[in-house]
């Protein structure tokens, strides 16, 4: 089922203004635009429950199993955007999460829930115009949009009544890895192959810990194997990772100060880590 959800009152739907600002300014089109959002369930929920759980019912009202694009007259094109298979789509968690209120947990967990967003482009639009407004307003690597004038509307075209999900069929292998009898060259080119991003230095503290005859007991002991597993060295880059453990701002940075002609106008100085000094340290002096 399709819940889709407007402004009653234009003028109380910021982001569909600041969309129309957007598409004027960047492509010089006279547009007006209106934000529809769209839940999209493989269950059906009362359609009470879905007015109640979804919107705001002082501002908003909810279609349920009726587009809004067929009460909302006028547009001259459509546009739905809608996440792409296995990117996590944060609106279905909190809209599953609303869901639970009404029906409680267990009804909830069943549902099937996906998110998506239309805006419905008022003025003298045409396909292509569309086209070229709907690149502003998805990411192609994350997301899937689908442009439909009126025209093509009237003729019958409409959005998915659901988007595909990720479904996993096959028994996923653990692989592992023996990380002692590998060599230095061989240990880079499994950090480059995989994708870790460790430098040399990292990965060989991942396999002298492997190597260590404590976590060797400690593994057997656990029934794990005695080689590291594809899954921990995934988690290993991962905390890893300068997103994570921010390598640069805990470097070691030496530096020399530098006149504007590129002379060097004092002694190298050392920063044992950019964060400990210069964002925690201020901190803790603030405080």
């Amino acid at each position: 089922m399709r819940i889709e959800i407007y402004f009653r009152d234009t003028d109380l739907d910021g982001r569909g203004r600041a969309i129309s600002d957007k598409i004027s300014r960047t492509l010089g089109l006279d547009v007006r635009a209106t934000s529809v959002d769209v839940i999209l369930s493989e269950r059906d929920i009362p359609a009470s429950v879905a007015a109640e759980a979804f919107t705001d019912p002082v501002v908003q009202s909810a279609f349920v199993d009726r587009p809004a694009a067929s009460e909302l007259p006028g547009w001259s094109a459509f546009i739905e955007v809608a996440w792409r298979p296995g990117v996590t789509d944060t609106l279905a968690i909190t809209a599953r999460e609303a869901l639970a209120i009404f029906l409680g947990p267990e009804a909830a967990g069943e549902a099937d829930i996906k998110t998506a967003r239309q805006y419905l482009l008022y003025g003298n639009v045409d396909k292509s115009q569309a086209e070229r407004a709907a690149r502003l307003l998805y990411n192609p690597l994350i997301q899937q949009a689908q442009v439909i004038t009126s025209e093509e509307w009237k003729r019958g075209i409409r959005p998915p009544a659901i988007y595909p999900s990720v479904s996993i069929h096959d028994r996923t292998d653990c692989e592992t890895f023996n990380l002692s009898a590998l060599s230095d060259a061989e240990l880079l080119a499994l950090s480059r192959e995989r994708l870790l991003a460790l430098t040399l230095s990292e990965m060989k503290a991942v396999q002298a810990h492997f190597a260590d005859s404590r976590t060797v007991a400690a593994r057997k002991a656990l029934g794990l194997p005695e080689d590291a597993t594809d899954v921990e060295l995934e988690m290993i880059a991962q905390t890893w990772s300068e997103h994570c453990k921010h390598k640069i701002f805990n470097a070691r940075i030496e530096y020399v100060e530098e006149d504007a002609d590129g002379t060097p106008s004092g002694e190298p100085r050392i920063v044992e880590s950019l964060f400990k000094t210069y964002i925690r340290g201020l901190t803790e002096e603030v405080a």
